[in-house]
């Protein structure tokens, strides 16, 4: 029992260490489908998306700045990646993206 807050204290079980994922974890994707939710940082700036499977689909910074110009909700996504199965569902890095038919990142939309 804590004396100054009166409140009793259970000793905590130890917490798990995170699982690191092994190189053969991972699964080559090809994707081609449209995206439901845009998921943004603190800046507004998209970094990920949520497709209407519900796959995620992460994006690093040049196809992100590319697709803040470009994205919209209902966009097809056509791309290729690497990723895995977590319990939540499939999660995607991006390797090459297509949105709308136009190949990213493009000059003229950087």
């Amino acid at each position: 029992m804590n004396n100054a807050t009166k409140a009793f204290v259970a000793k905590q079980p130890k917490q798990k260490k995170a699982k690191i994922p092994k190189p053969n974890d991972f699964i080559n994707f090809r994707i081609n489908e449209p995206v439901r939710h845009w998921l943004v940082n603190d800046k507004g700036e998209i970094r990920s998306a949520i497709l209407t499977s519900g796959t995620q689909v992460h994006f690093a910074k040049p196809l992100a700045k590319s697709l803040n110009k470009v994205a919209k909700t209902g966009s097809q996504i056509k791309a290729e990646g690497v990723g895995r199965k977590t319990a939540h569902g499939y999660v995607l890095e991006v390797i090459t993206l297509q949105i709308d038919g136009n190949l990213l990142p493009d000059a003229n939309s950087i």
